[in-house]
C-alpha cells in the first residue's frame, strides 16, 4: 500500500522530515527512511525492492517467486533441523545485519518437494547439509557458488566476500568421465564438455536430457539411429549429456529434451535444434547447418543401415501393436505394459525393475522415495516384494509376464484382442 500526508503531526508521529519517504514493513526493522533521490523512480523503487523481503526469507512455493524475480543474488542456506542445521541458521541470523540487504538471505530444508526441487535446481546433495549455495540470474543463465567450508558466521562472510570481489569460482557439477562409452551417441560429463563440444575440427550436435523425462525417453531410439548413421564420419559428433547432474556454463537449459548444435566454425553461438523429432527430419537440418562437408549426411552413402523403433511390438513385454502407429504405443507404455509402472511418488512412467533406482537415484520425491527403496534387497520386486532370482531381464520376464506379479494392476494382452 502507498500513502501520502503532508500533515507536520502525522511526519511526527513516525519520526521522517519533511520531505521524504518512509517504509513500514511487519520484518525485522520495521521501518526504512530513503535517503536517495526523490525525484529518481528507479532509487525509489529500489529502496522498496530492497526492504520488502525479510533479512531471512523461508524457500516456499509462497516466496519462491518474489524471490527469484528479485534481481539480487540469493544465498540459500540448507539446513536439516538437528543440532548442526540450528547452529548454521544462527550464523546466517548472526552476518544477516552487516550484509545490509545487499543480498537476498533463504533458508531451506531437505524435506518437502519444494526443498528438492530447489536442492536439485542449485545442485545440492542431503548429505552435504548443512551448506550453502549463492546464486544470481535464477531466471536466466544462472551461475552458482558452493561453500566449501562448514557454516559459521566467518565462513559465511567470507563467502560473501570473496563473491562480491569476483574472487569465487563458479561451481559446476559434474558426473564422472564414462569409462567408456556404449552406443553411437557419445555420452558427455560437465568436465569434458568444453573440450568436446568446443572442438573446432568438429560439428557437434548435443541433447541435455533428465533421466526421468519421457519425451527423452521416446527421443532416444531415434537419437540414436541419427548417431548411427553418422558414426563413421569423423568430422561430426552426436552427444548427449544428462543436465540434471551435470552444469554446463553458459547454457541454458528450460526444459527436456533440449538439443543444440555447436558448429565447427562458430563454437560461441549454439543453434537450437527446431526440426522435427524423427531421423529424416534430425538428417536434413544438419545437412543444412553442418559447417564441414564432411559432416552433411548427404556425404554418407545411402546402403547405411539405421535402425529406428519398431513400433509393431512393445520393446519390453512383446505385445502387438495392430494399430501400428506411435500414437497407440505410447499409449501402451503409459496405461498398459505390465513391464513398466507408475511411480507413486513423481508420476514418472519406468521399467519395474529399474523402480528402486529410481526411488535410491532420480526420483523428485527424495525423501519418500528413499524410504520406500531402503528395505528393497538386490533383485527383490518393488511392487510384490518377491524375489527375482538372478535380477536378470529373463528373470523378470518370468516373474511379471509369466508367473504374474501379485502387486501389478497391468495385466499382459495384446494391444487390440483378436
Amino acid at each position: 500500500m502507498f500513502a501520502y500526508s503532508t500533515i507536520p503531526a502525522v511526519a511526527t508521529k513516525y519520526q521522517a522530515t519533511l520531505p521524504t519517504i518512509k517504509m513500514l514493513f511487519p520484518h525485522d526493522e520495521q521501518s526504512a527512511t530513503f535517503a536517495g533521490d526523490l525525484s529518481s523512480a528507479e532509487e525509489i523503487e529500489a529502496f522498496v525492492k530492497k526492504f520488502r523481503q525479510p533479512m531471512i526469507a523461508d524457500f516456499t512455493g509462497e516466496t519462491a517467486a518474489d524471490l527469484f524475480g528479485d534481481g539480487r543474488p540469493i544465498l540459500f542456506l540448507f539446513r536439516d533441523k538437528d543440532d548442526k542445521g540450528k547452529a548454521a541458521e544462527k550464523a546466517l541470523q548472526a552476518v544477516a545485519p552487516r550484509l545490509q540487504r545487499r543480498l537476498l538471505l533463504s533458508v531451506a530444508g531437505s524435506s518437502e518437494p519444494m526443498d528438492q526441487r530447489l536442492m536439485d535446481y542449485v545442485s545440492v546433495e542431503a548429505e552435504e547439509l548443512p551448506t550453502a549455495r549463492l546464486v544470481t540470474e535464477p531466471q536466466g543463465t544462472m551461475s552458482k557458488y558452493r561453500l566449501e567450508d562448514s557454516v559459521s558466521e566467518t565462513s559465511l562472510m567470507s563467502f560473501v566476500a570473496d563473491f562480491e570481489a569476483g574472487r569465487l569460482k563458479k561451481y559446476l557439477q559434474s558426473e564422472p568421465v564414462p569409462s567408456s562409452q556404449k552406443g553411437p551417441v557419445y555420452t558427455l560429463v560437465g568436465s569434458t564438455f568444453e573440450s568436446l563440444v568446443k572442438d573446432p575440427a568438429k560439428d557437434v550436435l548435443v541433447e541435455f536430457y533428465a533421466p526421468w523425462c519421457g519425451h527423452c525417453k521416446k527421443l532416444e531410439p531415434v537419437y540414436n539411429a541419427v548417431a548411427k548413421k553418422l558414426e563413421s564420419v569423423p568430422t561430426i559428433m552426436i552427444a548427449k549429456i544428462d543436465a540434471t547432474s551435470n552444469d554446463v556454463d553458459g547454457v541454458d537449459i528450460e526444459g527436456f529434451p533440449t538439443i543444440k548444435f555447436w558448429r565447427a566454425d562458430n563454437k560461441e553461438q549454439p543453434i537450437d535444434y527446431d526440426g522435427d523429432r524423427d531421423v529424416d527430419s534430425f538428417l536434413s537440418w544438419l545437412d543444412e547447418k553442418a559447417a564441414r562437408q564432411g559432416s552433411r549426411p548427404g556425404a554418407i552413402p545411402e546402403d547405411t543401415v539405421v535402425e529406428t523403433e519398431d513400433v509393431t511390438k512393445c520393446q519390453f513385454c512383446g505385445a502387438v501393436n495392430a494399430e501400428g502407429t506411435q500414437e497407440a504405443m505410447d499409449v501402451h507404455y503409459w496405461r498398459e505394459c505390465p513391464m513398466l509402472t507408475q511411480c507413486q511418488f513423481c508420476e514418472q512412467v519406468i521399467e519395474i525393475s529399474q523402480l528402486a533406482s529410481h526411488w535410491r537415484e532420480e526420483c523428485e520425491a527424495r525423501s519418500a522415495a528413499t524410504e520406500a527403496a531402503k528395505d528393497l534387497a538386490p533383485n527383490q520386486c518393488p511392487l510384490c516384494r518377491a524375489d527375482i532370482g538372478t535380477g536378470k531381464e529373463q528373470d523378470w520376464l518370468q516373474h511379471i509376464l509369466r508367473d504374474g506379479c501379485a502387486g501389478n494392476p497391468r495385466k499382459f494382452q495384446q494391444f487390440i484382442n483378436a
